[in-house]
């Protein structure tokens, strides 16, 4: 479901209030005030769009160096890249606060080029229209994807729960 502006007030107030309390679950009460978002996806979207602490301008050359040496020195063996460290140093470092989904789209793409890595869903390959095949050859096989038709409900309806709990407001 896609934040209106209506939505994105009551997270602004909310946020305001919640700070200056010094709540530790902000983004979990916020959800309790909007129901139809989860506490991630408010989180996200404040930390992404609303924070009024966000610069606006695109990611100068330093800032591009600095993730580039930030991800070298700090990134796991596994490949884990920890992004909510990197740019609270990264404000404190250069000055400027940038979003998560910035700092993710500056890198990833020049990750993908670098290792040589072409990560393209089956869903999402351009086809070519003269003979109906994909642009990008694969050499490794694409997992099989059940159709629709083939997929069965597994729900089961949960009695377990009589009364509605209540809960405290904040």
């Amino acid at each position: 479901m896609r934040f209106n502006p209506e939505s994105d007030e009551i997270i602004l107030d909310c946020m305001y209030l919640l700070k200056k309390m010094n709540v530790r679950n902000k983004y979990e009460r916020i959800s309790k005030i909007l129901p139809q978002y989860q506490s991630r996806q408010i989180r996200h979207h404040y930390c992404n769009n609303l924070d009024e602490r966000l610069s606006k301008d695109p990611l100068s050359n330093d800032e591009k160096e600095f993730i580039t040496q930030w991800v070298k020195e700090n990134q796991e063996p596994n490949g884990t890249i920890h992004w909510r460290d990197l740019i609270p140093e990264m404000e404190y470092q250069l000055g400027k606060l940038h979003s998560e989904n910035k700092i993710k789209n500056f890198w990833y793409p020049r990750r993908f080029r670098r290792d040589g890595n072409v990560r393209i869903p089956a869903q999402a390959r351009p086809i070519n229209s003269i003979n109906n095949t994909p642009y990008f050859n694969f050499s490794f096989p694409l997992p099989q994807i059940p159709t629709p038709s083939t997929i069965e409900p597994n729900f089961q309806p949960n009695n377990q729960f009589k009364a509605p709990n209540r809960m405290e407001p904040f």
